[in-house]
């Protein structure tokens, strides 16, 4: 029941989301029968219609990110940027800058606006004050995994009407789901947290601190050499992360927090650039990128419960937050979540878009299986 509730979920996903349109008047059209009615954006009229362009052009498309060309999120994009060439019969290339080599993920939102890229993948976290509403997600929130996650994150997109996400193409919107603190030493209660240096980012750090922990800002591709080196004393991440930036060779122990660390990456390209697309040609990057939602999305998932797995083949020290230890950490951080939302209280509806989140959280959540769970399941606690 569990598993065909999460297959359930993950089809939803495409069937949901379709392509988020958030550059002035580029709207997408759920599938028919999808069961989710979603109203477009209104036009902002700052969207040019679609130039002409020869059909035997070749419309080149720069596709900068942080990850390494080994990294499995690096190959999900070569494998959707090859599906994209072969739907547009060659009229579209995809020319990737990965491993920061042209933006840092911090530079992202930037660099995707000014247009040094065209295509481009944001953390908003990493650009505080930017996206208001959906540096929510990093709240603490109960989410039994990753496609639960992906599917509020892609939920609260469609259903508010955020001004945040004006000026960009949203081309797909992926997240990495509850996560981990890697450490060398045990934390199994608020009492081993104290004092502890933890590399959390956003709004997941004032939670951190307001836990007695010390947040550390630290990007994700240097969190091996800080933890290796003891510049921070745990890494708060995805699941997922630990074995794909292999924290799992410096850590000892990883402690399962089911209520913490969302990392969302939202793929964006330039306005400018999208605007110069034909439109025959749009529809089709529509299209491909809906396909490729449910890999992003089930490629997170897997490397969660292959990150549990590995854990335990490795002999690590692992630990899960259970709902008795969870209440009394959210209830330390809720002055936190009140903050967050009364700073935001100018930007959009901060207190509603919250609680949008945990009851989808909970309406997702019901008849699937968290990564708690899979722990205790696996482990035979």
């Amino acid at each position: 029941m569990k598993l065909k509730k999460a297959l359930a979920l993950v089809l939803a996903l495409v069937m949901c989301v379709g392509i988020f349109a958030a550059c002035g008047g580029t709207t997408t059209t759920p599938p028919a029968d999808s069961g989710t009615t979603t109203t477009p954006p209104a036009d902002s009229g700052t969207s040019a219609p679609p130039a002409d362009v020869d059909p035997g052009e070749v419309i080149e498309i720069s596709f900068a990110h942080d990850k390494a060309t080994t990294h499995p999120v690096h190959l999900r994009y070569e494998a959707w940027a090859a599906d994209l060439e072969e739907a547009t019969g060659g009229r579209v290339k995809i020319n990737f800058y990965p491993a920061q080599t042209l933006l840092t993920l911090a530079e992202s939102y930037e660099g995707v606006k000014s247009g040094i890229a065209d295509i481009s993948v944001v953390t908003p976290a990493l650009t505080p004050g930017v996206f208001p509403m959906l540096e929510l997600f990093d709240l603490p929130v109960h989410y039994n995994n990753a496609v639960v996650l992906s599917q509020v994150y892609m939920d609260c997109i469609q259903n508010f009407d955020l001004k945040e996400l004006e000026g960009v193409k949203v081309l797909n919107v992926y997240c990495m789901g509850p996560g981990a603190i890697a450490t060398n030493s045990p934390i199994q209660n608020l009492d081993d947290l104290k004092g502890e240096q933890i590399r959390a980012i956003g709004l997941s750090g004032a939670a951190m601190g307001a836990l007695g922990a010390s947040p550390v800002s630290v990007a994700m591709p240097e969190t091996y050499e800080a933890l290796m080196r003891g510049t921070c004393d745990g890494v708060l991440g995805g699941l997922g992360a630990m074995t794909t930036w292999n924290l799992i060779e410096v850590a000892d122990c990883f402690t399962i927090t089911p209520f913490l660390s969302v990392s969302s990456f939202i793929v964006m390209m330039n306005e400018a650039k999208w605007n110069s697309i034909p439109a025959d040609l749009q529809a089709i990057i529509e299209e491909v990128c809906a396909e490729h939602n449910v890999p992003y999305v089930q490629g997170e998932e897997n490397e969660a419960l292959a990150s549990i797995d590995k854990f335990l083949e490795l002999g690590k020290e692992v630990y899960a937050i259970g709902p008795e230890e969870e209440a009394k950490w959210m209830e330390l951080m809720q002055p936190v979540i009140d903050e967050a939302i009364a700073d935001r209280e100018d930007d959009g509806p901060a207190r509603e878009f919250y609680n949008t989140m945990i009851e989808l959280a909970e309406k997702y959540n019901e008849g699937t299986q968290s990564y708690y769970d899979y722990y205790l399941e696996v482990s035979g606690k």
